[in-house]
């Protein structure tokens, strides 16, 4: 017994859009819904070949273009940065292969060799507006990757010990007659309070990204921060 061949899905490449991805069920729930009007529209052609009907190729040739249009304004939305640019670009380029494939395959088993010469420009024009259309789409991917915003450098939370920074720190508070409190708000970082402060000066420990912007705020380095004094 011959096994059936399952259909393939559209535009769905598992190179490009990983599961791992949080954009990947988007993708998978947006090609569900394309693969089934895809389906359903080719079935309906192929009902009216065996119905006697002689199918219009323009009329399905208008349904690809929209299929593609959708998966193009689809696309654009998963775009967080270039990376994912790239890999949605990829994915509209399979998609877009798949429906030309797809359709030549339904114009070799609706038409006779005889009179496919007829729905050859169907498919040229086809052929040309998929492929203006893949142009524009990959140029709108492009522009939303440089229109996402950056995301902000995470933040080093090791810890450090340096009982040479706290004694620095503790001679520029004393030089300069500034509270821990009001250094605190000088420094302005994520989580950083006088409770932060009074703390590092009595352990010398602290978090490296508190430690480099106590540095920064006293005006030197953060291994200047680290020497002993003198």
């Amino acid at each position: 017994m011959k096994r059936r061949k399952k259909n393939k899905r559209l535009g769905t490449s598992r190179a490009s859009l990983k599961r791992s991805s949080p954009h990947y069920s988007i993708w998978e729930e947006f090609c569900t819904k394309v693969d089934e009007a895809y389906h359903h529209s080719n079935a309906d052609f192929l009902h009216q070949k065996n119905a006697g009907v002689v199918p219009n190729p323009e009329s399905q040739a208008e349904m690809y273009r929209k299929v593609f249009d959708a998966a193009a304004t689809a696309v654009v939305y998963l775009v967080t940065d270039h990376e994912s640019a790239e890999n949605c670009a990829k994915e509209l380029e399979k998609c877009s292969r798949d429906l030309l494939r797809a359709f030549h395959k339904l114009i070799d088993e609706i038409f006779p060799a005889s009179a496919r010469d007829a729905s050859q420009g169907t498919l040229a024009r086809l052929e040309w507006d998929i492929k203006e259309r893949l142009e524009r789409a990959k140029a709108d991917i492009y522009k939303a990757a440089l229109e996402a915003p950056v995301k902000p450098k995470r933040l080093d939370t090791t810890t450090i010990t340096s009982r040479s920074g706290a004694a620095r720190l503790r001679a520029h508070l004393e030089s300069t007659g500034t509270t821990q409190a009001s250094f605190a708000d000088d420094v302005g970082g994520s989580g950083i309070s006088a409770r932060t402060v009074r703390r590092f000066l009595q352990t010398g420990r602290t978090q490296r990204y508190i430690f480099d912007c106590i540095a920064r705020t006293i005006g030197i380095t953060s291994a200047d921060l680290e020497k002993p004094l003198e």
